[in-house]
């Protein structure tokens, strides 16, 4: 039985269920808006990946061979590669059709792909060519007529395959769409835009008027655009950059769509990273920011907390690695706690207690970065007090062992146990009795150690800045790294083939 439809779930207990009962929730919370993007994209270099460095692994090449041919040029062989290139593609939508979605829409061609220049379109129709299995392949042919899914080719397609001199292609398309016109349970939509989305939008609107003689309503232009009535887009998966590249027309027009992105090309994506991301779209973004904001004080203080330690982070900076020269994303976000119980950001065991606790504000949160260079500081302090105390110890014993009836000399003594018994009284005191201290010392010793003291003094006025929130984080966050338990956890690999 499907447990009822609850933000409380925890994934964990989410991928306990099976892909029918997945199917049913799917089906309930995206009831008019059951489409998806899958922008699928990575895969020439997944094919690098797979046969440059598996190759050479099996070739048996000697250690001294492998090294010495890591600055080779490497190539792809675009024959081979539309082989396989797009079969991961194939078996990933069934996959995300037995989990309850309706329709997705596979952008294939796009108008920023026009800017790649001429010679990028012979080797995208070699990368379409892979679609041939869906014809041919008769497992795929099989999989496809049990799971009720049909193929439909929409936009310029014919205009593209013309472009690439490549009417066989063409013949294929038409053959699988003929293929699967009966299976009505999913839809996958394969398209391809040559102009601009608001060119086509202009342009089908004009033809839809000069043939029936009205004003087109929306339905009407996205079944004439489609073939097929589409719902609204729900969400949008893509690979690398923060782009919506291809984002198809009519059925995005709200830009309510959630955005997701993955950061290994999609032939690495799997069965629990989809789930991963249903997950996310059904109890997490859907259940954020209630009407009248009907919070706790402790909510805000914590939202608060949240917003202020990432205040200088934005979603989508990156880097670009030299090597490979390929945009990845920087971890940005520090994230909150799971509970009121882990209210610090760093695992102490101090806990927020209740509002009229007069020293809950002692155990205020503090972002990671601040809490480090509060370390950094705190030993600077740490280290100057343990000198003044070394000071102090050596004036002690000086004048233990050489008693001096001098009384400027009982004066100073004095003025050291005066600072004795105010340690705890406030930090001004401490820092008078210090000087006072210091200056005993200077009594005693000669003219360098007065420097040397004086700059001591300029030290412990200098720590006095640590409580100064904004002048540590301005001045110094740049310069300490981030503790690695706030980075994002290291990627594993998720290649394992999916069960279909």
């Amino acid at each position: 039985m499907t447990p009822p439809i609850s933000h409380f779930y925890s994934f964990q207990e989410f991928n306990k269920l099976t892909d029918g009962e997945i199917s049913k929730i799917i089906k309930t919370r995206l009831d008019n808006s059951n489409t998806m993007v899958y922008a699928y994209d990575g895969t020439r270099r997944s094919y690098l990946i797979e046969n440059t460095i598996s190759k050479n692994q099996n070739d048996g090449a000697s250690i001294n061979n492998q090294i010495t041919g890591k600055d080779e040029k490497t190539t792809i062989d675009y024959d081979d590669y539309c082989k396989t290139a797009i079969s991961k593609l194939l078996f990933d939508l069934v996959m995300m059709f037995k989990h309850g979605i309706k329709t997705i829409v596979y952008p294939m061609w796009f108008c920023t792909l026009e800017d790649r220049g001429p010679e990028y379109l012979p080797k995208f129709i070699k990368y379409l060519s892979g679609l041939k299995q869906l014809a041919e392949n008769e497992t795929l042919v099989q999989l496809y007529k049990e799971s009720g899914i049909r193929v439909i080719f929409y936009g310029e397609y014919i205009k593209l395959l013309g472009r690439g001199n490549d009417p066989t292609l063409l013949e294929t398309f038409n053959k699988i769409m003929e293929i699967t016109k009966d299976n009505t349970c999913h839809t996958i939509l394969f398209g391809t835009t040559i102009q601009e989305p608001s060119q086509t939008i202009i342009d089908n609107s004009i033809d839809f008027f000069e043939k029936y003689n009205y004003r087109p309503t929306k339905n009407q232009l996205i079944k004439q655009y489609y073939g097929i009535e589409v719902d609204q887009v729900s969400f949008y998966l893509g690979f690398d950059r923060f782009s919506t590249d291809g984002r198809p027309i009519y059925i995005s027009d709200k830009g309510n769509e959630d955005l997701y992105y993955t950061i290994s090309p999609h032939s690495y994506f799997s069965k629990i990273n989809f789930r991963k991301i249903l997950f996310d779209k059904l109890y997490c973004r859907s259940n954020t920011n209630a009407k009248e904001y009907e919070l706790k004080l402790i909510d805000i203080e914590m939202m608060k907390e949240f917003y202020e330690n990432n205040s200088t982070n934005v979603m989508g900076l990156g880097n670009v690695n030299p090597h490979g020269n390929y945009w990845y994303p920087t971890p940005q976000v520090q994230t909150p706690p799971k509970s009121i119980d882990n209210y610090n950001y760093n695992n102490q065991s101090a806990q927020i207690k209740d509002n009229k606790d007069s020293k809950r504000d002692q155990h205020k949160p503090i972002s990671s970065t601040f809490n480090e260079t509060i370390k950094t500081f705190k030993k600077l302090e740490l280290n100057n007090i343990n000198s003044n105390i070394l000071n102090n110890t050596i004036t002690n014993q000086n004048q233990n062992q050489n008693p001096n009836p001098n009384p400027n000399n009982n004066k100073n003594f004095n003025n050291h146990n005066n600072f004795n018994n105010n340690n705890n009284n406030n930090n001004n005191n401490n820092n008078n009795n210090n000087n006072n201290n210091n200056n005993n010392n200077n009594n005693n010793n000669n003219n360098n150690n007065n420097n040397n003291n004086n700059n001591n003094n300029n030290n412990n006025n200098n720590n006095n800045n640590i409580g100064d929130f904004g002048t540590v984080a301005t001045t110094t966050s740049s310069a300490i790294k981030y503790p690695k338990k706030n980075f994002y956890p290291s990627f594993q690999k998720q290649v394992a083939l999916t069960n279909y």
